[in-house]
């Protein structure tokens, strides 16, 4: 059995890390730099990074963070997300120092392409995140830019399996509240998808336990939690032992 991970995320918005409401409020939490390096020396295996801003703003990537951040030699494996449009884009991103990268919106406007990327990077670096819903007891996709509901047909998901290595499961409507992340998205995918997953949004540490109890989960992704106490990181791995996570001798000292 590969071993669990539990992934820090930081989002930013205009500039700043923010503490998000279904990706529709937002709290300042101040300079995304400091969260990561908290993240970074807190023992995190793994740091997201969704700049939300780029792909509503036809952006781009935010090459001059990603410049700025690699100076500061995290050790920690970064994922980064937001404003990613084509393999170029993509390509120049993991240039910057980044792992692993989160394709969205380009997944639905270009899926060939993105199966070039993976071809050359590697389904291992990429990360297909889907932002989903229950509605009349079908699961749905929520695309952020049209703000529009739409089903996901099972061999769409099948052909994931060719570009990808995880999906970023979303539950967006319960991302920022604590406790409430609905398990049903996870299970009405599971008949179709048989590539692990990243399950984000809402998760408490209750809820932990029995997530990475299901074996197509590969990690938990979370945000504001770690955010706040430098040991909340250590303190939720020694409560987890008996799930497969990563063990304590990876913790970074503080």
């Amino acid at each position: 059995m590969a071993t669990k991970r539990i992934i820090g995320a930081v989002i930013i918005k205009d500039g700043l890390a923010v503490q998000s409401f279904n990706f529709n409020n937002y709290l300042p939490l101040g300079d995304p730099i400091i969260l990561i390096e908290n993240l970074d020396r807190w023992g995190a295996d793994e740091i997201l990074i969704l700049d939300i801003d780029r792909s509503r703003n036809n952006l781009g990537p935010n090459f001059d963070f990603l410049e700025n951040l690699s100076k500061f030699k995290i050790k920690t494996p970064l994922i980064y997300g937001g404003g990613i449009k084509n393999k170029f884009d993509a390509i120049d991103v993991v240039q910057k120092g980044i792992e692993r990268i989160v394709i969205d919106q380009w997944l639905n406007s270009n899926f060939n392409e993105v199966k070039e990327l993976s071809s050359i990077l590697g389904r291992q670096a990429i990360i297909t995140c889907f932002p989903l819903s229950i509605k009349k007891d079908e699961i749905k996709y929520y695309n952020y830019l049209n703000y529009k509901h739409t089903s996901i047909s099972k061999s769409f998901m099948t052909d994931l399996k060719k570009v990808s290595s995880e999906i970023l499961v979303i539950d967006y409507k319960n991302e920022g509240s604590f406790g409430n992340f609905n398990v049903d998205l996870i299970n009405k995918l599971l008949p179709v998808y048989n590539l692990e997953m990243i399950a984000f949004g809402g998760i408490s540490p209750q809820q932990i336990n029995n997530l990475l109890s299901i074996k197509e989960i590969s990690a938990i992704c979370i945000g504001n939690y770690l955010n706040y106490k430098e040991h909340n990181i250590q303190l939720l791995k020694q409560s987890l032992k008996n799930k497969n996570i990563r063990p304590e001798k990876f913790l970074k000292e503080i």
